[in-house]
């Protein structure tokens, strides 16, 4: 099982891909593909194409998401496109940053990781 949040689930992705890998479980949360403006530093790692159907890369694959960045809903609409992911919308979860939740406590990702 792999667990990727934001511009490391855009590595996972894209690391599953590029080398046929496949793996039991995916989970991503909040995961990022659509650079957040011209300059982002990790415009590089977004770099890479999702084929029409890339579910082949793990047996199954979740994705945790919430009311967050424009560019993080875009990037979750190209994953869903792709990926054929089960998808848990999370409410005021925002980016799933501790600032923004206040806490470390993440339930829902244990029990999807434990299950």
């Amino acid at each position: 099982m792999l667990i990727g949040h934001s511009c490391g689930g855009a590595f996972l992705v894209r690391w599953l891909l590029e080398t046929n890998k496949k793996v039991k479980k995916l989970i991503l949360v909040s995961p990022a593909k659509v650079p957040e403006g011209v300059n982002d530093p990790r415009k590089d790692l977004y770099q890479f194409e999702l084929p029409k159907d890339a579910s082949q890369i793990a047996n199954k694959i979740v994705i945790f998401t919430s009311n967050d960045f424009p560019h993080h809903l875009k990037s979750l609409k190209m994953y869903k496109l792709s990926l054929k992911p089960k998808v848990i919308k999370l409410e005021n979860k925002f980016h799933f940053l501790y600032f923004q939740t206040k806490t470390n406590e993440f339930p829902e990702l244990l029990e999807e990781a434990l299950s």
